[in-house]
């Protein structure tokens, strides 16, 4: 006799994942914010999430960013591979003090090279270009989040 599967058994493991993405979609985004204005930040935390980043992303409103978040405070490097904006790139410590920024980093299409500013952080921010000069951001100034 040959056993009925339920329908059920083969959508838990589905319900559950959405279930759980939903529940952790409240971590999604985050208030990064600077001495006189804030920045609404996704947050990339996992591996693929940062190893994404904002890639293929045709525009990105004003006011908003992507927070990566490390494991260790080290040098981390970055490159504009499939990127279809210009950005201001924002290394921060340990301590949440901006330790570098790469302005008006614009998109690559062939070569990429890796950018970097030669400092150990802990966090980076991704943000549309201009914004750190627009606001006179400068190596030292804290964040909060």
């Amino acid at each position: 006799m040959r056993k009925l599967r339920n329908p059920l058994n083969q959508l838990l493991p589905i319900i559950l994942i959405f279930l759980f993405l939903g529940c952790n979609n409240k971590e999604a985004y985050r208030k990064v914010c600077f001495k006189d204005f804030c920045v609404r930040a996704e947050i990339a935390t996992a591996p693929l999430k940062r190893e994404a980043g904002l890639m293929h992303r045709k525009n990105l409103l004003p006011g908003e960013g992507m927070l990566f978040v490390f494991e260790k405070e080290t040098e981390h490097y970055f490159w504009m591979k499939n990127m279809y904006i210009p950005l201001d790139i924002i290394w921060v410590d340990a301590d949440k003090r901006i330790v570098g920024i790469l302005s008006e980093v614009q998109p690559c299409s062939q070569t990429c090279p890796s950018l970097t500013v030669g400092m150990p952080s802990k966090y980076v921010l991704e943000v549309n270009a201009g914004l750190t000069a627009g606001h006179r951001l400068k190596i030292g100034d804290a964040l909060s989040f």
